[in-house]
């Protein structure tokens, strides 16, 4: 059922199958405008595809995150509202939509909240691109930086330029704590000379034998 205002307006334009010209009136792409903005939800980018098809199914897409045309868990009408939900049960989101003049709006729960919800048209064609994921922010290994906050924190690097970096080997020189720790010193106790390498190597093995 759809709310008795819609259905009077569209009873008098003389539409027989009223549920089905509910749905294809809302059979358009929108995109998410939060009448309520939450800062974390502000970029989210949130695109919707609606198909003129029983059963009802659509299609949404979150630039910020990189997912695109992925499929909602379940599509459904539930006391005038058009209802999706997306995420698994723990960050799950049920969506609540009504066309009102031209639009979308309703509302999501997530974690026992309600946010308002409201989407303007930009097509009168759905897309029905296959689903992908395109990665926004790659962290960088033993970071908690992306690589775009890295590469802005080295803007000045220049792979061209030499910057003077090196190694250096000090012979004789204190054994480093971490070799101390795994009780290195006993290994190479009285090495004097090259031939000795393979004692060196038993050395790793014996406390970081291969898997």
């Amino acid at each position: 059922m759809v709310f008795a205002s819609q259905i009077q307006e569209l009873a008098d334009e003389g539409c027989d199958d009223i549920l089905h010209l509910f749905y294809k009136r809302i059979h358009k792409l929108y995109i998410i405008l939060l009448s309520n903005i939450i800062q974390e939800k502000e970029d989210m980018g949130e695109t919707i595809n609606i198909f003129d098809e029983m059963p009802l199914r659509m299609k949404m897409s979150f630039s910020s995150s990189g997912y695109y045309n992925f499929e909602p868990n379940c599509v459904y009408e539930k006391d005038g509202y058009l209802c999706y939900e997306i995420n698994d049960e723990y960050y799950r989101m049920v969506y609540h939509v009504q066309y009102v003049n031209g639009e979308l709006e309703g509302f999501y729960t997530q974690h026992g909240k309600t946010t308002p919800i409201k989407y303007m048209k930009l097509d009168d064609m759905p897309g029905d691109a296959p689903y992908k994921y395109v990665p926004t922010e790659i962290y960088v290994p033993n970071t908690d930086k992306t690589r775009f906050e890295i590469l802005k924190q080295y803007a000045e690097y220049d792979r061209s330029k030499e910057y003077g970096c090196g190694n250096e080997f000090v012979l004789g020189g204190d054994i480093p704590q971490i070799l101390k720790k795994y009780d290195y010193s006993k290994y190479i106790n009285g090495l004097d000379n090259t031939n000795d390498e393979l004692r060196l190597r038993n050395g790793i093995y014996h406390r970081f034998p291969p898997e």
